[in-house]
């Protein structure tokens, strides 16, 4: 069996706080909750792909409502690598065109088809 402890981390995560994590998980629409994994690498790794697709959902979902420079702000979130694909630079693109800002789309789209020239959908 599991101590009172170990089954309060792996119910809560970890007992210690992460303040750039906090930081991080501000500026997303996801608020930080516990995390229903044992601390450890695993919970590591899972925090940092919520952390790094949470920009990504929260563009997906401001785009679906039409609301093309909130999809732009969670955008600019990303890392300049995650930035530089063929998924964001298409969600960026139609965000433009949302905001009748044709020349900008255009741009991301040209841009989308450079970084990822077998993509299919937009």
């Amino acid at each position: 069996g599991w101590s009172a402890a170990e089954h309060h981390a792996f119910v809560h995560g970890p007992a210690h706080r992460d303040p750039a994590r906090e930081a991080e998980a501000k500026g997303s629409r996801h608020p930080p909750h516990p995390v229903f994994l044992a601390p450890g690498r695993f919970a590591e790794g899972a925090l940092a792909l919520r952390s790094l697709l949470a920009p990504l959902a929260d563009a997906a979902a401001h785009l679906s409502m039409f609301r093309g420079a909130e999809c732009v702000a969670s955008l600019s979130r990303l890392d300049a690598r995650q930035r530089d694909t063929g998924y964001a630079l298409c969600l960026l693109g139609k965000a433009h065109a949302e905001m009748v800002e044709y020349q900008e789309s255009a741009r991301a789209f040209e841009r989308a088809r450079r970084v990822d020239p077998t993509r299919l959908e937009s």
